[in-house]
């Protein structure tokens, strides 16, 4: 299990009623939780604004859970309503509206238990998405204010068919280190060895343990 914050990228679309404030003036104000120095805000009229993300890393072909949080808080002396929404290919999803009573900055998350227009998230679906914030109710003192906007995926590596039998490969030496506690590099210079090599260090590190290898010593 791997937990990665995707961090907004670039505004794809931003509404008039949203300014950005500090910084760059653009989306860089949201990516860390600068509450006096960058943020975005509203005036008293709905909008929406909507930014892409950076993308998962190719390995992480099994995804979890796709989760947005924003920190936020109100500046008018009335309340705000606001949501998450979630756009891909296959549409947009919104999260329940939230009432912002808090004149102080909070952390509020939403789950999007599945990707938008049904079906389970995929890497290509999460690296397509893009993270809005929305202002859905308008009106006289109902200034909002967003110091942070990002995604936080839960993923896997998925291992299929053809890499157990890639494993399998180096199932001798990798018996010989377990039954004779060698080091990594007793290991390492058995792997080098071989036709098949491991390609990294974090791959050799993965394969020990796939077969439970416990060498005695290390680097």
């Amino acid at each position: 299990m791997t937990i990665t914050k995707l961090q907004v990228a670039s505004d794809v679309s931003k509404d008039a009623a949203w300014t950005h404030v500090g910084g760059s003036t653009n989306y860089t104000g949201l990516q860390e939780p600068d509450d006096t120095g960058t943020y975005m805000e509203s005036d008293t009229n709905t909008g929406d604004s909507r930014f892409s993300l950076d993308n998962l890393g190719p390995t992480q072909n099994v995804i979890n859970s796709y989760t947005s949080m924003y920190r936020s808080r109100r500046i008018g002396v009335s309340n705000s309503t606001v949501r998450a929404r979630v756009t891909t290919s296959g549409g947009t999803s919104n999260a329940s509206t939230r009432v912002m009573s808090n004149a102080s900055y909070a952390e509020y998350t939403d789950v999007f238990a599945t990707a938008p227009g049904g079906g389970a998230w995929t890497l290509t679906l999460v690296n397509e998405s893009d993270i809005h914030y929305e202002k859905t109710v308008g009106g006289a003192n109902t200034e909002t204010r967003i110091t942070t906007l990002l995604v936080t995926v839960d993923s896997d590596i998925a291992t299929d068919a053809g890499y157990y039998m890639h494993l399998i490969s180096w199932l001798p030496p990798l018996i010989a280190a377990a039954s004779h506690a060698l080091s990594f590099r007793d290991v390492a210079a058995i792997l080098s060895r071989l036709k098949t090599q491991p390609s990294s260090r974090e791959e050799f590190c993965r394969i020990l343990d796939v077969f439970r290898v416990r060498p005695r010593y290390s680097f």
